[in-house]
């Protein structure tokens, strides 16, 4: 008797569940309501969801950080409260915040190769264009003093390369940016660059520029340059990746 029992369990356990299906011929939702016609559904997929709740740099909110639409803003903000987290590897898939943080925390590289289903996202680097003011925010409570490591040399134009139509911007050595009548230089400014952005700091009253013959942002070449603090005791640092 007992070795029926457990033979009736185990024949009862391994059915194959029911599909549900709405009576009447009614049409489940994609929240798995009857006749919801997705009612429920928000703009970014999400049932029941509040919408749009990550904000650009440039204010705008949108589903997802992938979203912001950053082609050659006219200004480009950041907001260095993202230098008190304790990594910089997020996600907007509640589910997966841990995850992303844990196994993806080290790096940009290894927290942008998580799988596309953990919505994994860096925010320690941000990315600006060519030819555009950098402006600083700080939304924390503290004062923020940053400052700036060696900076990469680069190939500049030249007075003779504008009169002979040269992009210098395409030579990576110094002997071809000199061959080709261009100026191998480094970022002075940015070099020896440091600025204290008070807290709960926004607008237009702190910024990196520097203006030359060919530029007047922040950066005239693509590059990744990197920025730093000191918060705790201990340095944190943002990068900013340029592109034409």
């Amino acid at each position: 008797m007992k070795y029926l029992i457990i033979l009736l369990i185990l024949t009862i356990s391994c059915d194959e569940p029911e599909t549900f299906i709405c009576p009447n011929e009614v049409e489940m939702d994609d929240c798995g309501v009857c006749g919801g016609n997705n009612i429920d559904l928000d703009e970014c997929g999400v049932c029941s969801g509040t919408g749009p709740n990550h904000e650009c740099p440039t204010g705008e909110l949108v589903c997802n950080p992938s979203d912001c639409n950053i082609q050659n803003p006219d200004e480009w903000f950041i907001d260095l409260n993202f230098l008190f987290e304790d990594n910089f590897c997020k996600s907007y898939n509640p589910l997966y915040l841990n995850t992303c943080s844990n196994y993806g925390g080290e790096d940009e590289f290894t927290c942008n190769i998580q799988p596309e289903s953990y919505g994994c996202y860096w925010i320690g680097t941000h990315n600006i264009s060519t030819n555009t003011i950098l402006y600083w925010h700080n939304s924390s409570n503290q004062d923020i003093s940053i400052y700036t490591s060696d900076t990469d040399y680069y190939c500049s134009f030249t007075s003779e390369s504008i009169v002979n139509n040269v992009d210098c911007s395409v030579y990576y050595d110094e002997t071809t940016c000199v061959n080709e009548s261009c100026e191998w230089i480094y970022n002075v400014a940015w070099d020896t660059y440091t600025q204290t952005i008070p807290s709960n700091t926004n607008g237009y009253d702190f910024f990196f520029r520097q203006c030359d013959a060919n530029n007047c942002g922040a950066f005239s070449y693509p590059t990744t340059e990197e920025f730093c603090t000191i918060i705790d005791g201990e340095e944190k640092c943002g990068k900013i990746r340029v592109t034409n």
